[in-house]
């Protein structure tokens, strides 16, 4: 599970919101040493992968001294998720780059503070209704992003999967469909869950608390339809998770 996760990190390091579930998991189901276990174990693989790979990066490929002046604080997504829905913003890239890269980390700070203030509660509680329906209620993952990025020919299935595409409402009508299929199961399973339907060590959490995982930090981050793909096999295992049925001897 280490290797894996940690080959997931090098990815996309949203990977890690699935550590913590497994581990929060965990610690309402087993040992506490054995959790122990299978943290401390998780954390130094990926430590040590992490640092190996940053050592041959910039021993072979990189400047340190270089990276580190165009460095982009993680704050900066937390700022820019802060405005107009969250999405990407050039004109807040050029707020960060315009200071020293030791700086940089404090004035995103201070625009955050800003930002929060000027909106107030109500304001930030309707940013992030409006940003979780982005990220989470576009049945494409947005991947006509990429998809559109002039294709070599146009072939029929263009005129649904691409934006500009005359067939796009369909499929995105289509898909959107099944996601809240998705998401209604989903629904029922948890409310089976505390209904008393799933017992003791039969208690299935750590899917549905990454599910909760990638929501949280996606309501902090920059918005896109396509920031929780990687997160979709978690959230089929939810669904299914409402078709658990009690046989004579086991749940199966």
């Amino acid at each position: 599970m280490a290797i894996v996760l940690t080959a997931g990190m090098l990815i996309k390091f949203t990977v890690l919101i699935i550590l913590v579930a497994v581990i929060i998991d965990a610690l309402l189901s087993i040992n506490w040493k054995e959790v122990c276990l299978i943290a401390g174990f998780s954390i130094i693989v990926a430590f040590v992968s992490f640092n190996a790979m940053d050592a041959y990066m910039y021993n072979k490929h990189l400047d340190k001294q270089a990276c580190e002046e165009l460095n982009t604080p993680y704050l900066h997504w937390v700022m820019m998720g802060l405005q107009n829905y969250g999405y990407y913003s050039p004109d807040d890239y050029e707020y960060t780059r315009s200071f020293p890269a030791d700086k940089r980390n404090q004035a995103c700070f201070s625009k955050i503070k800003e930002r929060i203030s000027e909106m107030g509660f109500k304001g930030v509680t309707e940013l992030f209704i409006n940003k979780a329906d982005v990220c989470f209620g576009d049945g494409t993952f947005a991947l006509s992003d990429f998809l559109d990025d002039t294709p070599d020919k146009e072939r029929w299935v263009h005129k649904y999967i691409l934006y500009a595409g005359g067939k796009y409402s369909s499929y995105q009508h289509f898909v959107a469909g099944i996601l809240l299929g998705i998401y209604l199961f989903m629904l029922i399973g948890a409310v089976m869950c505390l209904k008393g339907k799933e017992t003791g060590r039969n208690i299935i959490l750590a899917p549905r608390m990454a599910g909760l995982g990638i929501l949280a930090f996606l309501l902090l981050w920059e918005t896109s339809g396509r920031y929780f793909t990687n997160f979709v096999p978690l959230l089929l295992v939810c669904a299914v998770l409402a078709f658990k049925w009690k046989g004579k001897s086991s749940n199966v």
